[in-house]
């Protein structure tokens, strides 16, 4: 069978792909409902999960990126998009964090001691509890 080259292959994917960000916008804002049928598919999902485990996936998905590769990627792809997606979070942040700002602001902390001491400890596990308590919902 004839094929085209890899790297025709490839220059083709990064040629139609970079520039199908508005065809991407147009389909999310099609989808009328996301989380029904993502929760619905929970069994599925941990089937799955369960499975990927078993196989030892995350290990060998892991160590087919080098260190290198990592790195290369993180900082172009996360370097780009990282500040757009900081910008576009304040509402989701505010959300997230309202609740655990709320139990900080809640909490009575035992008195300071010197630096260093035991009480300071104390304070810090205090929040810390209460933090994880949120976030289990007890």
């Amino acid at each position: 069978m004839t094929i085209k080259s890899l790297t025709d292959i490839a220059e083709k994917f990064i040629r139609r792909a970079s520039t199908a960000g508005a065809e991407y916008k147009v389909g999310v804002g099609q989808v009328q409902d996301w989380q029904g049928p993502t929760a619905a598919a929970a069994d599925s999902y941990n089937a799955g999960v369960t499975a990927a485990i078993s196989a030892g996936s995350f290990e060998k998905g892991v160590r087919t990126v080098s260190n290198d590769e990592w790195r290369r990627k993180a900082q172009d792809k996360g370097g780009a998009n990282y500040g757009v997606g900081i910008r576009t979070s304040k509402e989701d942040f505010t959300r997230g964090y309202a609740p655990f700002r709320e139990v900080i602001a809640s909490l009575t902390l035992p008195p300071r001691g010197p630096k260093g001491s035991p009480e300071n400890y104390e304070r810090v596990r205090a929040v810390g509890e209460a933090q994880h308590n949120a976030k289990l919902g007890t």
